[in-house]
């Protein structure tokens, strides 16, 4: 039965070289950016790339992948939706009612708040959660997580470990990405700009 998740030989996307590189079930994959800003479209590109939706010579996808992309509060019509947090959960994940209200009571949110009304850490832990409802193998990229939801964040992650494979994707601005890993299943890469 084939282990790995995902393998790459190498590959380019934009400036940048990503070295090769392979992650199994249980490992946990950093790919670290050392540059001085956080480049979101190269983020979304890389993203598209490891999730196997944009297909490129050099990466093989073998099981199901998912990012986890947060809703974003930004000003306008979205942010003045009434989409709650019950919402998102059912409309992005595969939770039955009841696993809804019991996951949103152990979060400490209450269902019908307004998703965009809910800080950062909030809003990923969401996401997070409805990613690994459709799969235990997930890409997470560490920007706006700070240091008030970095445990939570941390206990989903370590879970996820334990039966799929996760992949960070991390710039160099990320706040407290050491403190989401460690231990012999941690595995990091350092992207290259050319």
């Amino acid at each position: 039965m084939e282990t790995t998740i995902l393998s790459s030989s190498g590959f380019t996307i934009d400036n940048f070289y990503f070295e090769s590189f392979d992650i199994s079930k249980g490992e946990y994959l950093s790919i670290d950016f050392y540059t001085s800003h956080h480049d979101f479209k190269l983020e979304e590109k890389l993203l598209e790339v490891l999730s196997g939706k944009k297909k490129m010579n050099g990466v093989r996808v073998n099981s199901k992948i998912n990012p986890v992309v947060a809703p974003i509060a930004k000003p306008g019509p979205a942010f003045l939706s009434n989409k709650t947090s019950f919402q998102y959960l059912l409309e992005n994940g595969t939770f039955l009612k009841e696993e809804i209200f019991s996951l949103l009571k152990k979060m400490n949110i209450e269902p019908n708040v307004n998703i965009y009304r809910l800080g950062a850490n909030e809003r990923r832990l969401l996401a997070l959660e409805a990613a690994i409802s459709l799969s235990k193998n997930i890409i997470i990229s560490t920007s706006g997580i700070d240091y008030n939801g970095i445990d939570e964040v941390r206990r989903v992650i370590q879970r996820i470990c334990d039966d799929g494979a996760v992949l960070e994707i991390s710039f160099a601005t990320s706040r407290g990405r050491e403190y989401l890993i460690d231990g012999a299943r941690y595995k990091r890469i350092a992207v290259k700009e050319l």
